[in-house]
């Protein structure tokens, strides 16, 4: 699979949905890395840059045929689309995936061990309003609490595969990048002075900005490694695209570098067996909230349907939906904050008709968000493991 090596070149600024309010305010930076959106619509604009097309064509769809095939219109994607965009480093020349550590591993409290929750016996289902999925449970007699980071490839694979991985080879956030906070005053563009809320106050802000790390060997020298992004490209973009360049990414316009390389996807299970799970590997937006439209309920349950298979919802192992938003330049309007399934979320299936090789085919490396502009976007990157 083709992928973008992307480097920050600055600082970068990504807002939440959170707004801002008339004094003090603060304004968290949005989780790193960003929704695939912005990075999508970056890459779309590097593209129609060098190919010579003014932003006010494109506004108005004035643009010729052969370049709206490529690169889509203001209401719909073209051939250019993105799979999805991961955290990534670069050490030595190679360029190295990393993935979110998916909900279903749980951490113990002052231990070292990582462990999978697993399905809880006894017909014990969830408190959830809809019924009908069995409870999840970390079978260890010690307290635990959520495991965040990162797994590389390998680790992401074996995964995929049943095993857990090992803690210690779990990435931190606080590796791949640091907060820069900085302080802002409101402006009154009007009278050009520092604008004053209700109250007579001055407006204060706080704006979180994010720092991509590189660490450096203790001699000096080139770095060891340096974080960064990774957009998959999907395989439907075709040439015109091109292999590297810079791009404006986030708020601000700031900076960041790109090129072609080659992303390192750890290969989907095989064989025989009828359990299988599917893990998003960025948020994904399905009008149903926390499942896709492929998935409906059937009598007490729910049933995931797809080319070649058929699969019972067992349960689902969910992080804290992730509202979703930003702004049309086209139409120079918010867009609506919509909610996403987390990264990381996990879908435990049992099934009914076809075999794990059919799961795989349809949805691994895939984006499964339910709309085909937010599949464009790179909402919905999926992979399919197994569980027992």
């Amino acid at each position: 699979m083709k992928a973008y090596w992307i480097e920050p070149t600055d600082v970068l600024f990504f807002r939440d949905g959170k707004p801002m309010g008339s004094s003090g305010a603060y304004s968290e930076s949005a989780s790193y890395p960003p929704h695939p959106s912005v990075v999508y619509g970056a890459l779309r604009s590097a593209l129609a840059g060098a190919l010579g097309v003014k932003w006010d064509e494109f506004r108005r769809n004035i643009i010729p045929d052969s370049i709206k095939d490529l690169i889509g219109t203001p209401s719909g994607p073209g051939r250019f689309r993105i799979d999805g965009v991961l955290a990534a480093e670069e050490s030595g020349g190679k360029i190295e995936p990393l993935f979110p550590v998916p909900t279903d591993i749980v951490a113990e409290k002052g231990g070292s061990g990582l462990i999978f929750l697993t399905i809880a016996g006894g017909g014990f289902m969830t408190v959830h309003p809809d019924h009908g999925l069995a409870l999840l449970v970390a079978r260890t007699s010690s307290p635990v609490e959520k495991a965040s980071g990162f797994l590389k490839s390998a680790d992401f694979g074996r995964y995929l595969s049943g095993e857990v991985p090992p803690a210690k080879d779990v990435v931190k956030t606080s590796s791949l990048y640091e907060m820069e906070p900085r302080l802002g005053i409101g402006l009154d563009l009007q009278k050009r002075t520092s604008a004053k809320n209700a109250q007579g106050r001055g407006m204060l802000y706080t704006l979180n900005y994010i720092r991509a790390r590189a660490r450096f060997c203790e001699s000096g020298g080139r770095p060891p490694s340096r974080s960064g992004l990774m957009a998959l490209l999907n395989a439907g973009s075709g040439s015109g695209a091109p292999k590297s360049g810079v791009l404006r990414l986030g708020g601000e316009s700031r900076t960041a570098a790109f090129r072609e390389t080659d992303a390192n996807i750890p290969a989907p299970p095989s064989g025989a067996g009828r359990k299988a799970k599917v893990v998003l590997a960025g948020p994904a937006l399905f009008e149903g909230g926390w499942h896709p439209k492929s998935v409906a309920r059937e009598g007490s349950g729910w049933t995931w349907k797809g080319r070649g298979f058929r699969a019972k919802l067992v349960a689902a192992a969910l992080g804290r939906s992730v509202p979703v938003g930003g702004f049309d330049l086209a139409a120079q309007w918010p867009k609506p904050i919509r909610p996403a399934a987390a990264p990381g979320s996990v879908y435990f299936l049992e099934l009914v008709e076809g075999g794990i090789d059919n799961v795989v085919s349809e949805l691994h490396g895939r984006t499964i968000s339910d709309a085909d502009q937010d599949c464009a976007s790179g909402f919905g990157l999926a992979f399919v493991g197994r569980w027992e």
